[in-house]
C-alpha cells in the first residue's frame, strides 16, 4: 500500500521545476494560465511540466 508520507517524499524528490507546478495544480488548484503568470513560464511549459511531473512522481511512488 501507499501512504501518504511515501506520496510527501516522493513529491520533495521531483526537480523543483515539477513540483512548483505538481503543487501549484494539484493542491493549491491553480489552472495553467494562472501557473504561467506565477512562475513567468508559458502556458505549454506549465502543461508539459505538469505531465512530466505526473509520470516522474508514478515511477518515484511505484518503486519504492
Amino acid at each position: 500500500s501507499i501512504s501518504i508520507d511515501n506520496i510527501k517524499i516522493a513529491i520533495e524528490s521531483l526537480p523543483e521545476k515539477y513540483k512548483y507546478v505538481l503543487m501549484l495544480f494539484l493542491i493549491e488548484g491553480y489552472d495553467h494560465q494562472e501557473i504561467s503568470k506565477i512562475l513567468k513560464i508559458e502556458v505549454s511549459t506549465s502543461i508539459s511540466q505538469l505531465s512530466r511531473a505526473k509520470k516522474k512522481l508514478k515511477m518515484l511512488i511505484v518503486n519504492r
